[in-house]
């Protein structure tokens, strides 16, 4: 690249960054409200020496980082230290994002289709998106999956660090069921039913490939790495060759992660280019049509350097530019390519209706 090619590049990010409709596949706002009783209305400092319980994303940083859609992620501890189940955690817990959406109408909105995503980004505001980490969340009752797509769910994640009664985890070595159970392979048709987005990080190889055999609608893996540049300690929780390419055979979409771990062997504390490095790896196996921006920002985890919080990411489309994509593919990666999976998704269910 030539130095009047880079400074074009630095000279363009921010209109490029600002057309685009910017989606973090996975943050989670709710962590810091439910947990630490955080007001993400109020803007609050980043984390200082990657300390991962400061906060990463509140709304004014947000809008301050050109972000038009966030995930908000509904987690329940696998020891919720509670006599509520985790599925009435997970409703409280949507009752908590619910009331803060509410007391901030005029910057936010809860988005449950692509055209409520666009009239919310049409109306100025950020668009919220429901989504759950870890399928135990519904317990052992598919009521529970329609009681959550009828209150704006928009994908599940199938499992976490422990393996639950859908499917085994990448993180768990003692499984009883290596990949899908009877009433996981259940769910999975459900949610095509229902167009709701699976989301297979974190799942068990085996798991993987049952839903890729398995799914009619197109499967994301939304805060995730590639495992020939990082081989994390669990080596399936980051994504194969093979595996990604059946992603993108599907349609599907890989949100990498901004945590340095899961981007490059033996890395803590390594700079974005780790993170354009994973993204490179994957648009030149499968094309840019398949890659997304899935951060785990406030997932109590840590950037890589240089983006401090969320109100980095015009950084992230710099760094995309100058590693030689092209403006149509950066619009892609920052969030054409998910609204394009979500179309497709919900004209499936659509379809089984």
């Amino acid at each position: 690249m030539t130095a009047n090619q880079f400074n074009s590049n630095k000279e363009n990010h921010l209109s490029i960054h600002k057309k685009a409709t910017v989606v973090d596949l996975h943050t989670h706002p709710l962590l810091n409200m439910w947990f630490l009783g955080r007001d993400l209305s109020k803007r609050h400092h980043p984390p200082l020496f990657y300390n991962p319980f400061l906060n990463h994303v509140d709304l004014p940083r947000a809008k301050e980082g050109g972000v038009d859609v966030l995930f908000s992620m509904i987690y329940s501890p696998p020891k919720p230290f509670t006599r509520k189940t985790h599925t009435e955690i997970c409703f409280d817990m949507m009752a908590l994002m619910e009331k803060f959406v509410e007391s901030n109408q005029d910057k936010i909105g809860v988005a449950r289709t692509v055209k409520d995503i666009e009239q919310i980004n049409n109306e100025g505001k950020v668009a919220f998106i429901h989504a759950i980490e870890g399928g135990h969340a519904i317990g052992k009752d598919l009521d529970n999956l329609h009681r959550f797509h009828a209150q704006g769910v928009r994908y599940m994640t199938l499992t976490h660090f422990i393996n639950n009664r859908i499917a085994a985890a990448a993180a768990h070595p003692f499984r009883l069921c290596d990949g899908l159970t009877n009433f996981g392979r259940d769910v999975v048709r459900e949610m095509n039913k229902l167009g709701l987005l699976i989301d297979t990080a974190h799942c068990s190889e085996k798991a993987f490939w049952a839903v890729m055999d398995l799914s009619d609608a197109p499967v994301v893996a939304t805060h995730i790495g590639v495992r020939k540049l990082a081989l994390v300690i669990f080596k399936e929780r980051n994504l194969s060759d093979e595996q990604i390419r059946a992603i993108a055979d599907k349609g599907g979409l890989i949100g990498v992660i901004f945590c340095p771990w899961y981007l490059k062997r033996w890395s803590l504390f390594s700079k974005v280019e780790v993170l354009i490095a994973n993204i490179k790896y994957i648009a030149d196996r499968v094309g840019a049509d398949h890659v997304a921006l899935g951060s785990d920002m406030d997932g109590w985890l840590w950037n890589v350097r240089g983006i401090r919080d969320i109100r980095d990411l015009p950084k992230v489309t710099q760094a995309l530019l100058n590693s030689g994509f092209s403006e149509e593919e950066v619009m892609k990666i920052l969030g054409g390519n998910f609204i394009r999976v979500l179309k497709e998704v919900e004209k499936n269910a659509n379809c089984e209706t």
